[in-house]
């Protein structure tokens, strides 16, 4: 069928391509990518399978093929199968406005992943920049789950503020610390050697303080026993290690929309 060799050939040699890399990975610390090549293989015949299917339906109709559709087009999915406006778009419980809108976000995510293969730089920056964003909401929720952590000790809210604030502005701190020794580090001792493990060390301390810092604060501030303070502790610990991991895929959507 005229065209479709060349749908089929491609498709072919990416895959052959991505099972070599694949196979180099196995057996080596690299091999948490795996998972990462499997899906651009789904990926591939997807694209190759859509293809075919516009070159037959061009050919029934005796109609011009289609151009070639763009690698990676179409990289966003829902219920299973790739996005589409038309035929599989994202549908809520909300009203039309609101699925408008989200379609509308969807495709322009989806158009900035074409830029990213161009431009790698700008979904970091597109993500750094919603960052004080994140944290700005999370102090307030962060503040709340203190509340009713500690809601027999008739504190206010606004003082559980104040220690989210305070929280917050630590971890920044430490964490712009982290990176100027990483910086300083490329930039004083690219190479292994012994300034090398000395500047490790330096950021391994830094983000080991991290932890250790907030569990004293957390202690003198509500001046509670250890037993009761270690609990609330891990409590306080894994519930915002949730809750952050969901703040930085929100992060990351939100720095793919704006880009």
């Amino acid at each position: 069928m005229s065209g479709l060799p060349d749908p089929q050939a491609a498709r072919d040699a990416r895959l052959a391509n991505l099972a070599a890399a694949k196979k180099r990975m196995e057996g080596t610390p690299a091999r948490t990518g795996i998972p990462g090549i499997e899906a651009g293989e789904e990926q591939v015949r997807d694209t190759a399978a859509e293809r075919i299917r516009q070159l037959q339906e061009a050919q029934a109709k005796g109609a011009a093929p289609p151009p070639p559709m763009q690698d990676g087009f179409n990289n966003i999915r829902f219920n299973g199968k790739r996005w589409d406006r038309e035929k599989n778009p994202v549908d809520t419980w909300g009203p039309g406005f609101v699925d408008r809108w989200l379609n509308n976000q969807v495709a322009r995510a989806n158009a900035n992943i074409q830029r990213l293969k161009k431009d790698r730089t700008a979904f970091k920056d597109a993500v750094l920049s919603a960052v004080p964003t994140t944290l700005f909401v999370l102090v307030p929720v962060f503040a709340l789950m203190l509340k009713v952590a500690y809601f027999f000790r008739r504190r206010l809210y606004m003082e559980h503020i104040v220690v989210a604030l305070h929280s917050h502005a630590f971890l920044c701190l430490d964490l712009l610390l982290v990176l100027l020794v990483r910086a300083l580090e490329g930039w004083v001792a690219p190479n292994p050697g012994a300034l090398a493990t000395v500047f490790g060390w330096i950021e391994g301390l830094l983000i080991a303080w991290m932890p250790i810092y907030l569990l004293l604060m957390q202690k003198r501030v509500y001046a509670q026993g250890w037993p009761m303070t270690l609990l609330k502790y891990w409590l306080l610990g894994t519930c915002y290690t949730v809750l952050l991991s969901f703040a930085i895929v929100a992060s990351m959507a939100i720095g793919l929309v704006a880009m």
